[in-house]
């Protein structure tokens, strides 16, 4: 059987150095190479596809946001996004969007071809930076302090009486403004904690 592959990455020459790596292993094929975020969305139309190796960093788009994009309309296709940085926030943001590992492009070539069968074979495969940097995150008891920090006093302010059970209505009339002004801020709380209802919102303000 053979698995097949499309690589996301606006440097031709790596990816051109990738797919032959990749080709070199009877059971992968490459059969797309996109160069940049908006020829990548094409990629919906195509079926089949088992990975897509996307580059964060493209030059008309962030690749975390075409995995956001991409991954509702191909709910069988895996992601391993491949950029040549470590940073806290692109891993967190990759894995929210629904990438299924991550990968560092100084890794060795047959780093990447194992990081492919491991992802097919249902892993999360990481290079090793990364996965210290995930388990330093997930054992970080404060972690959820963190998060708050970026609501503002307002903002935490109304989490905190979301937290005490009250309703939309009920925290309108608390703080003496519309029931629209209090939607927009707890659509501004959802939005920052990367959560998608008020229970979530309130477990993390909870277990701060």
């Amino acid at each position: 059987m053979i698995n097949t592959v499309c690589i996301v990455d606006d440097d031709e020459k790596y990816a051109q150095i990738l797919k032959q790596r990749i080709e070199q292993e009877p059971s992968w094929a490459v059969s797309n190479i996109k160069n940049n975020a908006y020829s990548a969305l094409e990629l919906a139309q195509h079926h089949g596809i088992d990975i897509i190796i996307m580059d964060i960093q493209l030059p008309d788009g962030s690749g975390v946001d075409l995995v956001q994009k991409l991954k509702p309309q191909m709910q069988n296709t895996h992601f391993i996004m491949n950029t040549s940085f470590e940073h806290d926030e692109n891993i967190f943001e990759s894995l929210k969007a629904g990438a299924s590992g991550y990968i560092i492009k100084t890794d060795s070539n047959e780093k990447i071809i194992e990081a492919l069968n491991d992802v097919m074979s249902g892993g999360a495969p990481m290079s090793a930076g990364v996965a210290k940097k995930v388990i330093q995150y997930f054992s970080d008891p404060s972690r959820n302090s963190k998060k708050l920090e970026v609501l503002s006093q307002k903002e935490n302010e109304i989490l905190e009486i979301l937290s005490k059970g009250y309703l939309y209505k009920e925290i309108a009339t608390l703080q003496k403004v519309t029931i629209d002004t209090i939607k927009k801020h707890c659509s501004n709380i959802y939005k920052k904690l990367h959560v998608n209802n008020r229970t979530e919102a309130i477990n993390i303000y909870l277990e701060r």
